[in-house]
């Protein structure tokens, strides 16, 4: 999985994010929620939600990206 371009690509998203936001990357998800998004392979917002730790701010905040990351691959 860690090979996937998908894994690559939500994970830079990730580093990118928190870099400009001055946090951690965890905050923004970890990675057994990195691996649940590419597993689950969400469509929508109420899909991304179900994953643990995504509730309706973080999915405010960075759903449509991580939806557009997953839409590319």
């Amino acid at each position: 999985m860690e090979n996937s371009p998908v894994y690559k690509a939500l994970k830079d998203y990730r580093y990118k994010q928190s870099v400009k936001e001055k946090i951690k990357p965890y905050f923004i998800f970890n990675n057994a929620q990195l691996e649940e998004i590419i597993k689950t392979n969400p469509q929508t917002l109420e899909e991304l939600k179900s994953i643990k730790g995504f509730g309706d701010a973080k999915c405010l905040k960075y759903g449509k990206d991580i939806l557009m990351i997953l839409g590319d691959y």
